[in-house]
Formats: structure tokens, sequence, C-alpha cells
């Protein structure tokens, strides 16, 4: 999930412009540049954020495009 993200940005449901909350990523960052930003942001999780995104990512830590 966090991978998508990154790459292909994200809309807020709130959000009720044509605007993403958050940009893509896809054009300015390779597979291994995105899954580098991901792991340096989980540094700065607390104990209770890695379990939960853990158990999240249990079917698979990053989509067959990102290898």
């Amino acid at each position: 999930m966090l991978y998508r993200i990154v790459k292909n940005g994200w809309r807020d449901p709130y959000n009720k412009t044509e605007r993403l909350t958050m940009p893509a990523f896809a054009q300015a960052l390779s597979p291994a540049e995105i899954r580098d930003v991901i792991e340096y942001l989980k540094t700065m999780w607390t104990p209770e954020q890695r379990r939960f995104q853990r158990e999240e990512s249990e079917q698979g830590p990053f989509p067959p495009e990102a290898h």
C-alpha cells in the first residue's frame, strides 16, 4: 500500500479539488528509490506503528512492480 501511494500519489477522500493530496513520484523515483524512501520513513515510526504496518503487509511488503 505505501509503495503504491508513493508511486501513484493519493487523494484524501475529503479533497474535492483536482489535485492529489500527495503527489505521485513514479516519474521522479525508481522502484528501488521508492523502497528506500519507505524504509527510511519507517525508521521514525513507533513500535506500535511498525507492528500495525507489518500486519497490514503480511501478504507482501511491495507489489510485484516494486521488485
